[in-house]
């Protein structure tokens, strides 16, 4: 409402005085405003207080205001006769209301009139100009809030929050047509990368032409939001998964990016709430992140199951490790030619007491990921170190035992001057000890493999490539890299079996690992065939369920001692 002191110049301060009066009113007589300044707040109160003229009605006038009419009102207040105004503001029930006293001539009561009813209606005018600045603010202040909360501010497309409203809607619609629906998280791969090259403005109008180019795939009633950063989410009709994977393609015109995403899709099939069906289809795009080459992946309960495990591997490896529940294991390694038993290799096993055994290709899998598999290699050193000196206490008969480590322990520079503390603390010979490294870990940092073979063999330990055959082995890595024993992937045995070609492959790697002065070692070794083979074309050390089958320390020294007595 604007201020009344500004309708208000003249210091007057009576109400039904002899000079004119204009006044706004609401529909109990309450003074609004006033010219000039009226010194009563209410005149139904005055007009109470007069005397009606014998022609007019104070009831009647009372009456149409409440009923919104407007009219005039006579009455003789203090002796004098005037004349009261009155017609609807149009605006709250409001009333513009002149009083006039009666003059000498007709003129001067027209004047008046004019005079009055022209301010009556300057003030109607700012009233409704004030409504309509008002109205106008409440629109744009309504728009600004909508755009804060539901419009992405980069993109101009919905948000979140936008996606969450208008989802309700669109699931009840193809609910009640029976028309299957997915989510589907899509994200830009590497696209740090792009703001690292280009700068984040470049890095803007890209996300811009993804967004356009994602949006442009969509079909009629199908929802797309930008989560944050380049991810965003979509809600798609799936009549087959073929068409659903189009989530995952974009093109600018005629061109496809030279960027790559990757796509996470829930097919919706539970009754289940919004941010779970989120998380399933995040589960997915997980998924697919962490299989390299894969484009889109969609959810499984499988998936979710083998998560779930390694949340809850993860949750107790540290107690475990500290309740000693990983366990040494020894498999033997057997001489090809006297089946007696020479070396050994350490293993782990995770003996729960309210589970069991875990199976080591569990939680093997998640410790190289988490990096929790260099405190648990240590440890499983440890506990051999503990054995070997145990033995050497007793007097018994000692044999080297194989050690795995993993490729993690290669960036630890001081890792061989551990390895020489461990053992020195235990006061166990280096040569005891054979480090075992598999042959992903040597393809990994051939400089850095050969510095740490060379400060192995300096400190007096022996080294073993395990698992050779079972990837893409590099018989160059032979060449360049001084291992004391190579180490057969049984795999890599199992394809030859049966097999004339692959037999003269196997008997071709074994006669060169011999030339290079290495003994070889057939992992996997399972029959009496194999055994024949392997032997035949000379093998030197076999270790596989044939010979035995990984076994606790107590069971393995009652073996190994029942064969020094033999």
């Amino acid at each position: 409402m604007q201020p009344t002191d500004s309708y208000q110049p003249s210091l007057q301060d009576r109400l039904l005085t002899d000079t004119s009066l204009s006044l706004v009113i609401d529909q109990r007589g309450d003074v609004l405003m006033s010219y000039p300044v009226a010194s009563e707040s209410n005149t139904f109160k005055v007009l109470d207080s007069a005397k009606s003229d014998k022609y007019f009605s104070k009831g009647k006038m009372y009456q149409n205001i409440q009923e919104g009419k407007d009219g005039i009102f006579g009455y003789i207040y203090d002796g004098v006769q005037r004349y009261l105004s009155y017609y609807p503001v149009g605006y709250n029930g409001w009333y513009a209301v002149a009083i006039l006293p009666i003059v000498s001539s007709m003129d001067n009561i027209k004047s008046l009139l004019i005079k009055s009813t022209i301010i009556s209606l300057c003030i109607v005018a700012v009233l409704v100009l004030l409504l309509t600045f008002i109205l106008i603010q409440q629109h744009n202040n309504s728009k600004a809030l909508y755009e804060m909360g539901f419009v992405d501010p980069l993109l101009k497309i919905d948000n979140m929050n936008a996606f969450r409203l208008k989802f309700p809607a669109a699931v009840e619609q193809w609910k009640s047509k029976q028309i299957p629906f997915a989510l589907a998280l899509i994200n830009i791969n590497q696209f740090k990368a792009v703001n690292d090259m280009y700068g984040f403005e470049q890095g803007d109008e890209i996300l811009k032409q993804v967004a356009s180019a994602l949006q442009a795939t969509l079909q009629e009633n199908e929802l797309f939001c930008r989560i944050h950063s380049d991810m965003f989410l979509s809600l798609l009709t799936c009549p087959d998964r073929e068409q659903l994977s189009r989530a995952g393609r974009c093109t600018i015109g005629e061109e496809i990016l030279p960027l790559s995403l990757t796509c996470g899709i829930y097919v919706v099939e539970d009754n289940v709430p919004f941010y779970i069906m989120v998380d399933r289809a995040n589960l997915a795009w997980a998924s697919a992140k962490q299989n390299a080459g894969m484009r889109c992946a969609f959810y499984d309960s499988e998936y979710l199951r083998k998560l779930v495990t390694e949340k809850r591997i993860e949750s107790t490896m540290e107690q475990a490790l500290a309740d000693h529940e990983f366990k040494l294991y020894l498999q033997p390694k057997c001489d090809f030619k006297t089946g007696r038993i020479v070396s050994a290799e350490a293993l782990v096993r995770w003996q729960r007491a309210s589970e069991g055994m875990i199976r080591p290709d569990w939680f093997i899998p998640v410790f190289e990921k988490n990096g929790f598999v260099v405190a648990l290699d240590w440890h499983m050193l440890q506990q051999t170190l503990e054995l070997l000196r145990k033995w050497l206490d007793e007097d018994s008969e000692m044999i080297p035992i194989g050690v795995n480590f993993s490729r993690l322990h290669l960036t630890d520079t001081s890792f061989i001057q551990q390895l020489e503390r461990y053992a020195d603390e235990a006061g166990v010979l280096h040569r005891y000890i054979e480090v075992e490294l598999t042959e992903s870990v040597v393809f990994g940092n051939m400089e850095r493999m050969k510095q740490v073979i060379d400060g192995l063999h300096a400190s007096g330990f022996s080294v073993a490539m395990d698992d050779f055959g079972a990837g893409y082995s590099s018989l160059n890595v032979l060449k360049d890299l001084d291992f004391d024993c190579v180490k057969l992937d049984k795999e890599f045995l199992a394809k030859g079996e049966g097999n004339p070609r692959q037999r003269q492959v196997i008997s071709g790697v074994v006669k060169m690992v011999k030339e290079l002065g290495c003994r070889v070692v057939a992992e996997g070794v399972e029959t009496q065939e194999q055994a024949d083979f392997l032997s035949s074309i000379g093998c030197d050390v076999a270790q596989g369920y044939f010979y035995s089958r990984p076994l606790s320390v107590e069971e393995f020294e009652k073996k190994f001692k029942e064969q020094s007595k033999a």
